[in-house]
């Protein structure tokens, strides 16, 4: 088996699966024209035609397996309808926007760990409509710091404003164009 041609099949099964449908013609094109270079790369050099075949047969077999482990994180399930709750204590959106970004995106499988609660977060101080309440201290405390900001921070918050799998699919794509991979 080649590793970098089972591993370059896997990629390109692995990227069309997780994009599905929402894939582009040009996307698509792109991401079979790189696979193809790699395997003929590869079939310049010393594998032969059988062990290239056998080599995207499991690639192929792993990105199944990837994609299959991939399809029960919940990511799939993310745009079902969501009802904003309304009232005291409850948080609203901010004008302009009209509906939430990603609200199930803390229900989809950690990455890194096997349960959210490994690594719990404290929780968020009581609400209270009290002005010396802790909730209000802290929300004075975000204004406060909101009236100050450079234009990096500024720039910053504009970026990760966005949907988390469209800005963490940005950050990769950024690392892959300033430092290509090479086969």
């Amino acid at each position: 088996m080649d590793p970098a041609a089972a591993a370059a099949t896997a990629a390109r099964d692995v990227v069309l699966g997780l994009l599905g449908a929402e894939a582009s013609e040009q996307t698509r094109s792109h991401v079979e024209a790189l696979h193809a270079e790699q395997l003929r790369q590869r079939a310049a050099g010393p594998v032969t035609a059988e062990v290239l075949t056998s080599s995207e047969e499991h690639g192929a077999r792993v990105a199944r397996t990837i994609l299959d482990w991939a399809g029960s994180d919940g990511f799939a399930d993310r745009g079902r309808p969501y009802e904003v709750s309304t009232g005291p204590g409850v948080w609203e959106l901010a004008p302009p926007e009209t509906s939430p970004v990603e609200p199930y995106w803390g229900t989809l499988r950690p990455f890194a760990v096997e349960a959210t609660s490994q690594v719990p977060a404290p929780p968020p101080p009581a609400y209270s409509a009290d002005p010396s309440s802790e909730l209000a201290r802290q929300a004075r405390q975000v204004h406060e710091a909101s009236l100050s900001l450079g234009d990096e921070q500024r720039d910053t918050a504009r970026f990760w404003e966005g949907a988390p799998a469209v800005r963490w699919m940005t950050v990769a794509a950024d690392l892959v164009q300033r430092r290509p991979i090479s086969s």
